[in-house]
């Protein structure tokens, strides 16, 4: 089985565990994201970023351009909440 044949199992069973007014709620948001055109916008694998600056988890601004002074530097995503 495709890891795509295994998303579409996953995607088929969650179907069955919501609500129908959450699912619809669901689709309405990701039409409007779709259509928004931010996925466009996004940069790709291996594309440069502009400077940024961020918060730390002390709450402090920490810019792009200190880190990569001092060397490489990741950048990891979370998504949702903890």
């Amino acid at each position: 089985m495709s890891l795509q044949d295994k998303l579409d199992v996953i995607a088929a069973e969650s179907k069955k565990r919501f609500p129908e007014n959450a699912l619809r709620v669901l689709g309405e948001f990701r039409k409007e994201l779709g259509d928004s055109g931010l996925k466009e916008r996004i940069p790709g694998e291996n594309r440069l970023l502009p400077p940024f600056e961020l918060e730390d988890e002390e709450g402090r601004s920490v810019s792009s351009e200190d880190f990569l002074a001092k060397g490489p530097m990741v950048l990891t995503f979370y998504r949702g909440r903890w």
